[in-house]
């Protein structure tokens, strides 16, 4: 993603330097800034967890003979395209399946991951399932390898830096008064 931004400073020790006022165009993941940002962040978190997926779909693909992919590619495609599908399309299935979803005491989920596997196989020409059972039970080792990969990588640094023990919170109980 680029976006414009308008430099306000010069940095003396940038070999890049922007002269005050000029605007330039960086990507989310700038070399200009140690931070990357809220979307810098999004857009690496996504990358991460579209690679895990690609790996689950691979693991799979070792492990049960119904379901083959030809290559590397084809599983990268197949997993950007089951990504999207979980994200936008799944909901809304199991919205519409609510019924019969409590009927089953959700079970009938599994058949709508597995649909929505045998889907991607249809579109994705390097990736194939064997059928419908084969998608069910791929299905579940898939989301079984992709929540043990993404525990595995999951990032256990606290969302705000430690707090120095000198310093105070302090919260206004009534009009002036604080504690």
């Amino acid at each position: 993603m680029v976006r414009e931004k308008n430099i306000s400073s010069p940095n003396d020790e940038n070999p890049f330097q922007i002269k005050r006022g000029e605007k330039a165009f960086c990507l989310s993941f700038s070399v200009l800034e140690d931070d990357i940002g809220d979307v810098g962040r999004f857009c690496l978190k996504l990358l991460i967890k579209w690679i895990l997926l690609t790996l689950s779909i691979l693991i799979v693909s070792y492990f049960l003979d119904g379901i083959k992919v030809d290559d590397f590619a084809s599983a990268l495609m197949a997993a950007a395209l089951l990504g999207i599908l979980n994200s936008l399309v799944r909901p809304l299935l199991i919205l519409l399946t609510l019924p019969i979803n409590l009927i089953t005491f959700g079970i009938f989920i599994f058949i709508i991951n597995a649909a929505l596997l045998m889907l991607v196989s249809h579109v994705i020409s390097g990736f194939h399932v064997a059928g419908f059972w084969t998608a069910v039970f791929g299905s579940i080792l898939i989301s079984v390898s992709n929540a043990l990969l993404n525990w595995l990588i999951k990032d256990n640094r606290p969302s705000e830096p430690p707090r120095p023990p000198s310093v105070i919170d302090l919260e206004e109980k009534e009009k002036g008064r604080w504690e």
